[in-house]
């Protein structure tokens, strides 16, 4: 666990450098990544030596977070000598964003989970899932005030996952609708009875009505022939 513990602190440098050997690749540069990958493995060993005497295997996973960590900052620095548009500034400004919430929601979370639960069993349970949820209205509540520009996004999307669900519930209760805007199955239709006791069906939206005589051709209470 101690290792664990270590090796956790540098998820995020081991993240960044992962990634940005990638855009090296891409522009068919293998050279920059392997020079940097040997930076990175000689500053691990020189920190292992260091470390390891004093902290055991916690020291050990101290020394690749460190080494990792140095080595996606060199890959930043040397990528935005290489591709001169990559904006190294604002990646920089947001990680750091990142990680100052990250270290508050570490603080907030130790700190609301030790009464909660217990070690193992269910009580366990309970402390990672009231971990889970603290965790992450405290990393989303630095974030905002921060006023990351991913917090931003995040609004812009979720407001139209919700315009779009609320536009489909506002379809879905109107019912289907005709090509003329008419509801399917709305009744625009009436019974209507003649004079001589007859029935006709007829419009009732204003037009005439099927059970007028001249338009059944109807004359004289007779159905009328053609000539």
């Amino acid at each position: 666990s101690r290792a664990l513990a270590g090796l956790a602190i540098g998820l995020i440098g081991y993240s960044i450098y992962l990634f940005v050997l990638r855009a090296f690749y891409a522009h068919q540069d293998t050279r920059t990544p392997f020079v940097i990958n040997c930076f990175q493995n000689l500053l691990n060993i020189a920190l292992a030596f260091l470390l390891v005497g004093r902290f055991d295997l916690l020291g050990l996973g101290i020394a690749f977070s460190a080494s990792y960590l140095g080595a996606a900052l060199l890959a930043l620095h040397v990528l935005g000598i290489k591709v001169p548009g990559f904006p190294v500034g604002p990646t920089l400004a947001a990680l750091t964003r990142m990680l100052v919430a990250s270290l508050a929601m570490a603080v907030v979370i130790w700190l609301a989970v030790r009464p909660v639960g217990d070690d193992d069993g269910a009580g366990a349970f309970l402390r990672v899932t009231a971990g889970i949820a603290i965790g992450s209205l405290a990393y989303l509540g630095g974030l905002t005030l921060m006023r990351a520009p991913e917090v931003v996004q995040l609004r812009s999307v979720t407001a139209g996952l919700r315009a779009r669900i609320g536009g489909r519930t506002l379809r879905r209760s109107a019912g289907p609708t005709t090509n003329d805007g008419d509801s399917v199955g709305e009744d625009h239709q009436s019974v209507a009875v003649n004079d001589d006791g007859g029935t006709a069906v007829g419009e009732v939206d204003g037009a005439p009505t099927l059970g007028d005589d001249r338009l059944l051709g109807r004359h004289d209470g007779q159905p009328a022939r053609d000539d």
